[in-house]
């Protein structure tokens, strides 16, 4: 029956005051449909009773139709995804994007069971782009899940990236569904409306790089007016060095810290160059020692504020480009 046209329809999760509204607007009802002859005064109780009615279905529309007005206002998210990464933003102007999809949730993808209920909640049905850094399971597992649910305007991929099982998997998914494919290289920029996207990594030769996957991680600067938010991917500190040697800007006020914090990224000439004031780690508990105590020490010498998703769940910004607001789903700063 779900095939049939219309048999399923998802809808984002209205406000609890609209839930509640609903319901006022459910019991009044049976009022509005009584047909018999009334006296002046319970007519100009209906009279009321339809203008709340009218009033309260305005309402209810307004809170399916408010979230397609746009804004201009950015938002991004760092899910708790364990041992892996999984971003979504939203762009001003409405445009939605992903940067990895997590990895593994038991028998199930961190994209099934954690990013793909908040894009339903959220009635994002179509996503204008989404980025893997790299095909390692804990970036890009999630992606599949992604694929299969959501409608994709475009999947990009970082230029001469290994091409392991995973990869022929996302690749085959798109094709089957006509989703462009692009590999991006140092250089390379994505503009929208009111932001845009610099590719510091990887380089386009890929000389020396065939065997190293974090080192060919996707990197992505973020612009929005004078906000600037560094994603890292897995990057470690000889690409770390690449990026730098060929002077690109790296300076950023938020930095999704490099693989999870591992001792092999975050050199402290890098964090000087980025010199950020928010310091992102996306990092399950207690795996593979992430992160490191060493790259802790250097975040806190540099006096970036330290963010955890194994501590505070996911990580939300919101911004309108001249300040920003982060927090913890699960509570504040640590």
């Amino acid at each position: 029956m779900a095939n049939l046209p219309f048999g399923h329809i998802e809808l984002p999760t209205p406000p609890l005051l609209i839930v509640l509204l609903i319901y006022v607007l459910l019991f009044l009802l049976p009022f509005l449909a009584e047909k018999k002859v009334l006296p002046e005064n319970k007519i100009k109780k209906r009279q009321r009773l339809w203008i709340s009615s009218i009033l309260i279905s305005i309402l209810i529309l307004y809170s399916f139709i408010s979230p397609l007005v746009e804004d201009n206002y950015l938002k991004v998210i760092f899910f708790s995804v364990g041992q892996g990464d999984g971003i979504y933003i939203k762009l001003p102007g409405g445009k939605d994007l992903i940067i990895d999809g997590g990895g593994r949730a038991g028998k199930r993808s961190m994209g099934e069971v954690v990013m793909l209920p908040y894009l339903k909640k959220e009635g994002i049905k179509e996503l204008d782009a989404v980025f893997v850094t790299h095909f390692d399971t804990d970036h890009a597992l999630g992606i599949k899940s992604l694929l299969r649910e959501r409608k994709i305007g475009l999947l990009i991929l970082p230029a001469g990236f290994r091409n392991n099982q995973l990869a022929g998997e996302i690749l085959k998914m798109a094709r089957e569904r006509d989703i462009p494919v692009r590999q991006a290289a140092r250089g390379d920029f994505l503009q929208t409306t009111y932001c845009q996207f610099r590719v510091l990594n990887p380089d386009s030769s890929g000389k020396g790089m065939e065997d190293k996957g974090n080192e060919r991680s996707l990197v992505l600067r973020l612009i929005f007016k004078n906000l600037s938010i560094l994603f890292t991917g897995d990057l470690g500190i000889e690409g770390e060095r690449e990026i730098l040697a060929d002077g690109y800007r790296v300076d950023s006020d938020i930095l999704k810290v490099g693989h999870h914090g591992s001792s092999g990224s975050s050199s402290i000439y890098f964090l000087k160059n980025v010199i950020p004031a928010e310091a992102v780690i996306s990092v399950g508990k207690n795996n593979y020692g992430h992160p490191d105590d060493g790259v802790l020490n250097k975040l806190k010498d540099i006096n970036a504020r330290i963010w955890r998703t194994d501590r505070q769940g996911a990580i939300i910004l919101e911004s309108d480009g001249i300040s920003y607001q982060l927090r913890g789903f699960c509570s504040t700063t640590n």
